[in-house]
């Protein structure tokens, strides 16, 4: 058998993780496959902000290897723990880091034992797949082990007779263009994100493109400066919440910069949930009208009108709001997230697989995106390795059909139990942190029932929805991956 060509659409955590243990292969595996890794930007996106690890996706880091785990944890942000605060800046709680907290152990807090920035994860997932790639010899004439291509994105997709699939591109800076020839791969992999244009290619008739909007949810992201005050020694992360439902979280993961989320859940519509409306009827409690939810309507990327909107939702919000919406002002790397889930019945069709939030984003309020992520592109390389050493005559012969589809089956089957354990609940969740919020008396209760579970130590991480594990799930061991 050949090797295999396959197209990974998707430069973020995901698709970086995915080509990683795809290279890995190489060292193990007869004819290992040649990956291409299309970015719609213009380079490697090493940007962003925190992001966690956590249970299977520290043991997936592990099984990296001792000098990358290293590595990786070398580029841990900070982070010390997350503090509750009240209007005047007060401390009302605090949740430092849980040492020692693995997979195997006890549960981690709201902050985990290993936060990285988004960009040193990827920068660090890049660097580590050109070290593996370059580990071993290209036969002449073959075509590099990986190779990137930025600045491009897929076009169309088009399942041939042989199986494989023929892909066209676009270049996103000059639509309708294209500097690439279309292509034909044994497998394309979707990694493009919950709003992945994979994933609309692939089942057109998904109601919403598969997501599922958490109605009226929204999250503000950005970075501003903000040098530690003085007498300031710990870098936390500290939680605000305001009446109205809204609410600040401040991370510093540098003496001189934090970073902001701002979130904004939308009373439902007219107030009544579940009451009686002039109709007679009860109100839906996923209908948020444009009075109460102002940042619906707003299209994806209006910048100017989303600051200026939350400018106005959050004026008057207390703690140090103005400084807050100063630096919203100024940021750069502004971005508003509509909250919601990806939900879709299958991962794959034919030989086109998605793989992290493309397929299941679990989003932020579980607190195992990039787990998830990280995770399911470790058991995606797995499937395909052993598909690649059945075909070799390495193991069971694949007997008639298509092997490799059904890889990409056994993918679905493997990792699908740990994907749903981790979005069980977070719609109804999502309602329900929020419930206390619309009122300062409310607040106060609140903020008084999270000082209680400080001095009690009692996991947070729980009481906010954060599930690390998934009762009977366990991490595969893959022989082309990794050996104990």
């Amino acid at each position: 058998m050949p090797p295999l060509r396959i197209l990974i659409n998707g430069g973020g955590i995901a698709g970086h993780a995915l080509a990683f243990w795809l290279a890995r292969l190489r060292t193990t595996t007869p004819n290992a496959p040649s990956i291409t890794v299309v970015e719609r930007f213009p380079n490697l996106r090493a940007t962003g902000l925190q992001l966690d690890l956590r249970s299977a996706g520290l043991e997936v880091l592990r099984r990296m290897g001792p000098e990358r785990e290293q590595l990786f944890k070398a580029m841990a942000a900070p982070e010390q723990g997350m503090q509750v605060v009240d209007k005047k800046g007060r401390r009302r709680a605090l949740f430092p880091v849980r040492k020692g907290s693995d997979s195997k152990k006890q549960a981690q807090s709201l902050t985990s034992e290993f936060e990285i920035m988004r960009g040193d994860l990827c920068r660090g997932l890049y660097d580590a797949t050109r070290a593996v790639a370059s580990s071993t010899p290209t036969p002449e004439g073959n075509p590099p082990p990986v190779q990137y291509l930025y600045n491009t994105s897929i076009a169309s997709l088009t399942p041939l007779p042989t199986g494989q699939v023929s892909v066209t591109f676009t270049t996103p800076t000059n639509p309708g263009t294209d500097n690439h020839p279309p292509q034909t791969y044994d497998l394309v992999i979707g990694a493009d994100g919950q709003w992945s244009r994979t994933r609309q290619l692939l089942f057109p008739d998904l109601p919403n493109t598969g997501m599922r909007r958490i109605p009226g949810y929204h999250i503000a992201y950005f970075t501003m400066p903000r040098p530690m005050a003085e007498g300031e020694t710990e870098f936390l992360a500290t939680t605000y919440v305001a009446p109205g439902r809204r609410g600040y979280m401040v991370r510093r993961h540098s003496p001189d910069e934090v970073q902001v989320m701002m979130t904004y859940m939308a009373p439902p519509k007219n107030h009544n949930r579940g009451k009686p409306n002039q109709a007679g009827k009860s109100a839906n409690p996923d209908e948020n009208d444009e009075k109460n939810d102002p940042l619906t309507p707003i299209p994806r990327g209006d910048t100017p009108l989303e600051k200026a909107t939350l400018t106005h939702l959050f004026t008057g919000a207390g703690w140090i709001t103005p400084d807050i919406l100063a630096g919203m002002e100024k940021a750069d790397d502004f971005y508003l997230e509509r909250l919601g889930l990806v939900q879709i019945p299958a991962w794959s069709r034919g030989r086109v697989v998605l793989v992290g939030d493309a397929a299941y984003c679990p989003t932020v309020l579980s607190g195992m995106g990039t787990t998830c992520a990280m995770v399911g592109a470790y058991v995606l390389a797995g499937e395909i390795g052993e598909y690649i050493r059945r075909a070799a005559g390495d193991g069971n012969e694949e007997e008639g059909g298509d092997g490799l589809e059904r890889a990409l089956k056994r993918y679905e089957e493997r990792f699908r139990p740990f994907v749903e354990g981790m979005q069980e609940g977070i719609e109804e969740r999502a309602e329900g942190q929020w419930a206390m919020t619309g009122s300062a008396f409310g607040i106060g209760v609140l903020n008084l029932m999270v000082g209680v579970a400080s001095l009690l130590r009692v996991n947070v991480a729980a009481m906010f929805g954060i599930r690390e594990t998934v009762k009977g799930w366990e991490l595969p061991v893959y022989e082309g991956l990794w050996r104990d």
